[in-house]
């Protein structure tokens, strides 16, 4: 295991918002220095994150999403030889979030979050002083004790002490909900009202706020959404003393935001030492949900969302219908695709195909389309979609007439400012006459390509060779779109890796283990079904050869005589393929 951290040697504002778009053991951009007892600042190493080494080889982040490092600063890489893969929860009383925990003997601190390194625990736990717990405020730093048995593997689930409320009159979101037939947002939260204060002396805005960076400050409500992005604060309507509601307004892709509260009292006065008296801000929350648990199904104009309804035995049931995109125009699904429907690395956002080269954007949260854009320069159909590690893989191909054949990349990491404007060429430099008709990616490092050579009719006449299949190591594309040395594995008629197959190579699907993939041909006669493995060196890169395996589709293993049996089964030919464990086996 490796442990990164990052030396910060100078101070800057304490606002929550410095820390937005940070997950997992920490992030890269600039934080303020934790302060001793008389408030002068301190040089610490803040720690980012726990990496493992892959079976692949490739050396990973244990903490997801983390996109590596946004800014310059002083790096250290150092290793320990524990070899442990738990991920940690930390939880403290009162729904109260500590921005670090940081240790003034050892110099080293690292954000909290909702899921941290096993190491950073080694780290705290080894250090022989006591462990802080720092809250930034606009009133200020407020550090607790930590006990030192909190940071034991042993005993991760004890809760910090609560914040104390004696100065801090600051609301505190506890609690979200989101209702997409009525747009409305709700949030519960405590401290609305200041003790002692009557809740017609303040008014309320709700705002929301890109978990990334692509909107640089606050803008004028009623501004329409960039990319499903706003920075907006609306006034709120209080249900109850706990509880405040606003109306999400269409295009606003709710799971790529932060929300918080402001209070505004009627009158004010910003000097007062009490925050009673001033306008204050809560912390922030994060608005999106995990992996969701929704299926989406498309049709030819229409995305049909499914969820498994408890309250009916676990039945599937259809939750929501979506007919139009963002502004309110038709959707236009129909074509041929290999993977027509791909989701964000948190599962919050669904990017699904459409004809004339659109991607639709949708969101999980508010089960709506939040942002349609065009892959541009397109000459060809979306055949196929994939994403992963911050990049959404368009590939482009027909299956009637030559043409196209490009692997485009967009842009998704969602804390990167060029979130769904960056889109570059993967410069391959092979021939597919046809484009491409499928992809599949292993391992989030090795990317499977199927190619025709030719069309894809019904008959079998018209295909006297094989096609093409390619697998690329996308961690080897360069920044201007080429690929590294290495980094292409072609699998032709001349080397392809079972003789006289993969004719009309069509859809592929992931194997479990290394370089593994299921190749289904349309042409392949009884035998359309393809496992190969791409051959890779000790270090993960791949040789430029491969290995498979076709299996016969008719019962003639096991029955000589099947040709005279009344009831027959031949397969002549494979459509799409799945890949499932059963008992121990692929």
């Amino acid at each position: 295991m490796y442990a990164i951290t990052d030396e910060i040697k100078h101070v800057c504002g304490g606002k929550h918002r410095l820390l937005r778009g940070c997950f997992g053991g920490g992030c890269c951009n600039t934080r303020p220095d934790p302060g001793d007892d008389p408030g002068d600042s301190c040089d610490t190493w803040w720690l980012i994150d726990n990496g493992v080494i892959s079976d692949d080889g490739m050396a990973r982040t244990s903490s997801l999403p983390f996109t590596g490092v946004k800014g310059s600063s002083l790096y250290l890489l150092t290793r320990s030889f524990v070899v442990n893969n738990a991920i940690s929860e930390i939880g403290n009383a009162g729904n109260r979030n500590y921005d670090a925990i940081w240790s003034s003997d050892g110099s080293i601190a690292m954000q909290t979050g909702q899921y941290m390194s096993s190491v950073a625990f080694d780290i705290f736990s080894g250090i022989g002083s006591l462990v802080s717990a720092m809250l930034y405020s606009p009133e200020g730093s407020y550090k607790t004790v930590v006990p030192k048995t909190v940071l034991s593997r042993a005993n991760t689930t004890e809760t910090f002490p609560p914040t104390p409320s004696i100065a801090l009159h600051t609301p505190d979101i506890t609690g979200l909900d989101f209702n997409p037939q009525t747009r409305k947002l709700t949030v519960t939260a405590l401290n609305l009202i200041p003790a002692g204060r009557s809740a017609s002396s303040y008014d309320y805005k709700i705002w929301l706020e890109p978990r990334g960076y692509q909107v640089d400050e606050p803008s004028e409500v009623g501004t329409a959404p960039d990319r499903g992005l706003i920075w907006q604060g609306f006034t709120a309507t209080r249900l109850s003393p706990t509880v405040l509601e606003i109306t999400l307004p269409q295009g606003v892709s709710l799971s790529m935001h932060a929300v918080y509260v402001e209070r505004i009292p009627r009158v004010a006065d910003e000097l007062s030492a009490s925050a009673a008296n001033r306008t204050v801000e809560s912390e922030s929350v994060e608005a999106w949900k995990i992996g969701p648990g929704q299926t989406i199904v498309t049709t030819a104009h229409g995305i049909h969302v499914f969820a498994v309804n408890q309250a009916l035995t676990n039945k599937i049931t259809l939750i929501a219908q979506v007919t139009t995109d963002e502004k309110g125009r038709p959707l236009n699904l129909f074509g041929r695709f290999g993977e027509q429907i791909a989701y964000s690395d948190d599962g919050t956002q669904a990017y699904i195909a459409g004809t004339g080269g659109k991607v639709y954007v949708f969101d999980t949260r508010t089960q709506s389309v939040t942002y349609t854009f065009e892959v541009v320069n397109s000459t060809a159909p979306i055949a196929s979609l994939v994403a992963y590690g911050g990049w959404l893989y368009v590939a482009e191909g027909s299956a009637y007439r030559a043409g196209g054949g490009r692997l485009v990349r967009v842009n998704v990491d969602q804390l990167s400012a060029k979130y769904l404007e960056e889109q570059q060429v993967v410069q391959l430099g092979v021939d597919a006459p046809f484009g491409f008709a499928d992809m599949a990616i292993n391992k989030g490092s090795y990317l499977a390509l199927t190619a025709p050579t030719s069309r894809a009719t019904i008959t079998r006449g018209g295909t006297s060779q094989g096609g093409n299949v390619y697998v690329l190591d996308i961690g080897k594309i360069k920044a201007n779109g080429k690929l590294e040395d290495k980094a292409l594995t072609s699998l032709t008629a001349d080397n392809f890796p079972v003789p006289n197959r993969g004719r009309l190579p069509q859809y592929v699907t992931s194997g479990l283990n290394n370089g593994e993939f299921v190749l289904s041909s349309g042409k392949d006669g009884t035998s359309g079904v393809t496992a190969f493995t791409v051959d890779v060196d000790a270090l993960g890169s791949m040789t430029g050869t491969a290995k498979g395996k076709a299996a016969l589709l008719n019962p003639s293993a096991s029955d000589s005589n099947w040709l005279q049996r009344k009831f027959q089964q031949n397969i002549q030919r494979a459509a799409g393929n799945v890949v499932v464990e059963y008992g121990g086996v692929q």
